[in-house]
C-alpha cells in the first residue's frame, strides 16, 4: 500500500494538485525556512522515500472527509521534519492534502 501511496503523491506533486494545511506549526516552519508551500511540497516530491514512512494507513480524524493518513520523518534543508500527508480527488483528479509539517 506504501509504494502505491507513494506513486500517486509523485504524481500529483507532478500535477501541482495538493492542498498544504495552514496550522499555525506548520507555517511556523515555513516562515523560519524562508519557504513557501509549494516548495516545500516540491522538496517532499524530491526526497520522500519508503525509507522515512513512521506510521500509517491510519483513519483520518477528519470524519467528514474520511480516508486515511500516512506519517513521516526525513531531513529536509538540515532539519528533521515530520509530515502527515493524505490522498483526496479533486474534480476526478489524486491530490495530496499536506496535514503536517513541523520539526
Amino acid at each position: 500500500m506504501l509504494e502505491v501511496f507513494l506513486e500517486v503523491f509523485k504524481k500529483a506533486c507532478e500535477k501541482g494538485c495538493f492542498d498544504f494545511v495552514p496550522r499555525d506549526k506548520n507555517m511556523d516552519l515555513l516562515g523560519s525556512l524562508g519557504l513557501t508551500k509549494t516548495q516545500a511540497i516540491e522538496g517532499l516530491c524530491r526526497k520522500l522515500s519508503a525509507k522515512h514512512c513512521i506510521g500509517g494507513p491510519e483513519k483520518d480524524r477528519d470524519e467528514v472527509r474520511g480516508g486515511e493518513v500516512w506519517m513521516f520523518k526525513l531531513n529536509l534543508w538540515e532539519i528533521e521534519v515530520y509530515v502527515k500527508l493524505k490522498v483526496f480527488t479533486s474534480n476526478g483528479k489524486y491530490c495530496i492534502k499536506c496535514i503536517s509539517f513541523h520539526a
